[in-house]
């Protein structure tokens, strides 16, 4: 398959994409990116043009042409040993088998007149085996073979294409996820759903039940989180079956910690393990998640690259949780939920994939009014359909622009993506962000 640019277009592209390497700084909707890219696409679905068809040919003829003068210099490379070594003659040979540069093995019918010939038309077509060694002509048809994959690789690389995703709004921290944008879908509102009745448990003890279920032995209330005597390692867990990143508590009785007491913890297939990068906005103390539970709120993660679905009651998901781990600074006022589950974002309301493919770059420009100069901000791209997500990103402060590669980020075509922050800058925000996303099409 092969795609023909004009003179101009292949200026123009390349003024944006010098050896396809950059990307350019802003397309907008209706830009030249999308032009290029609409017409690579109507250009590849309607197939080589006549031109690019007999062109392809003409170097599909040249390739074959000097695979015959291969094997012609190979053949009487070999009549030549023969009669060295005091053998027959191989110049009435009938066929010859050859190795071409690449590796790949030929076999031509061919008497020493016809390869003659070959040898000899080749050099009246182009001039180019005149006067070459048979080592050179052998040189000359590896760079030939070299150049045809380079125009292969090309070929392939010239369906990659960039969407550009504008992110509005201001790039702080979730505040409240239970009543404003969830899951960190910066610049819109998202929808808030309640996990399923099996995917909220409490541990006292080692005995296990459902948030939801009523008052368990040594609970008072309903959708209470802990015991009304913890100790240490009793926990309360939330899952999903995929993936997710963050989650919001409508609390109803406020917990009241004298100091940090709960550790979250993620399955990561052998053991749990400490979440790290989560930004807790339930707490009025403490943002890593060690006091939480202290107001309405939404507590924000990296989804860990190793997280693994494990059994809790039966219940086989992607779980957190969060253990007790120095009870003493728990207090005597327990946190309760609202009547309410812990709600995760719903996909509907975030950016739409509109390619299938792997996110391989991202090129983000900040168009906030203020640049940010406080502190990085961290950040990733989330599939909330898959909960796949790009890896953990740094937009590094007294930055307008920055640029991320080598992300492999599988997504499909109508995909909900999002952006979200588990690190502020704390006084500038980014906001208005434009996000180039680089894709491998599929």
């Amino acid at each position: 398959m092969s795609v023909t640019f004009t003179d101009e277009q292949k200026r123009l592209v390349n003024s944006y994409y010098p050896g396809l390497g950059t990307i350019p700084p802003s397309v907008g909707s209706g830009g030249l990116l999308t032009v290029i890219a609409d017409a690579v696409d109507a250009a590849i679905a309607a197939g080589p043009t006549a031109d690019a068809a007999a062109a392809l040919a003409a170097a599909n003829e040249a390739d074959d042409t000097a695979d015959t003068a291969q094997a012609a210099a190979v053949a009487a490379q070999a009549d030549i040993d023969g009669h060295q070594d005091g053998g027959t003659s191989k110049h009435d040979a009938t066929e010859v088998d050859y190795e071409r540069a690449d590796g790949s093995k030929k076999n031509i019918q061919a008497g020493s007149d016809a390869v003659e010939a070959a040898l000899s038309d080749l050099d009246d077509a182009t001039g180019l085996l005149s006067g070459l060694t048979t080592t050179d002509k052998a040189t000359v048809v590896a760079a030939i073979n070299e150049v045809d994959a380079n125009a292969d690789t090309a070929n392939a690389r010239i369906v990659n294409r960039v969407d550009p995703m504008g992110v509005f709004g201001t790039w702080g921290k979730d505040v409240d996820g239970a009543e404003t944008n969830g899951g960190g879908l910066v610049g819109v509102t998202a929808a808030l759903t309640q996990v399923g009745a099996g995917q909220a448990k409490c541990d006292n003890g080692g005995v296990i039940g459902n948030l939801s279920a009523g008052p368990l032995a040594g609970y008072t209330s309903n959708y209470q989180l802990f015991p009304d005597v913890p100790i240490d390692n009793d926990a309360f867990y939330v899952g999903r079956v995929v993936p997710f990143c963050e989650l919001a508590f409508d609390i109803g009785t406020a917990q009241v910690s004298t100091g940090a007491c709960i550790t979250p913890e993620y399955w990561n297939g052998a053991a749990w393990a400490t979440l790290t990068n989560l930004v807790d906005a339930t707490s009025a103390a403490a943002v890593d998640g060690t006091r939480p539970f202290e107001q309405d709120g939404a507590m924000t993660f990296f989804p860990p690259a190793d997280w693994a679905q494990c059994s809790i009651d039966a219940i086989t998901v992607y779980w957190v949780r969060f253990r007790v781990s120095t009870q003493a600074n728990m207090g005597v006022a327990l946190g309760t939920m609202n009547a309410k589950q812990p709600e995760v974002v719903t996909p509907g309301d975030g950016y739409l994939a509109r390619l299938t493919g792997t996110i391989e770059t991202i090129r983000l420009n900040d168009g906030g009014a203020t640049l940010h100069t406080t502190a990085d901000v961290k950040f990733f791209l989330m599939d909330y359909t898959t909960g796949v997500t790009s890896g953990l990103l740094t937009f590094a402060q007294d930055q307008r622009t920055d640029y991320w590669t080598g992300l492999a980020m599988a997504v499909a075509d109508g995909d909900e993506l999002g952006v979200v922050c588990v690190q502020e800058d704390g006084t500038n925000e980014p906001a208005n962000v434009l996000l180039e996303l680089g894709y491998v099409v599929t």
